[in-house]
């Protein structure tokens, strides 16, 4: 969990001292089952964050999760946030934004 929210800390000295916000992070497994979140998710391990757009758009905090070494990036094909995580492998699934 506390690499995850070094990287956010890095990401938003990046973009300005502005705040991130983070709409979902850890996950006991039953609020995860409830979300419809994935068996394997990264978010009951504290390795994942979802990010909302207020106040940066959600291609701008892909595009810094990926220069901040998130190897796992979601969205913004979602509207409402961007999904960021550590996964052994790179994985972007952003292919009309533009990262």
């Amino acid at each position: 969990m506390l690499r995850t929210l070094w990287k956010l800390e890095v990401m938003r000295h990046a973009l300005g001292d502005q705040p991130i916000t983070v709409t979902s992070g850890f996950r006991l497994y039953a609020c995860n089952s409830a979300v419809g979140g994935a068996s394997t998710s990264r978010h009951l391990h504290g390795e994942a964050a979802d990010l909302g757009g207020d106040p940066h758009s959600l291609r701008t905090l892909a595009r810094q999760a990926r220069n901040r070494e998130f190897r796992g990036i979601l969205g913004p094909g979602h509207d409402d946030h961007t999904h960021v995580d550590h996964r052994t492998s790179r994985y972007w699934s952003a292919p009309t934004c533009g990262i």
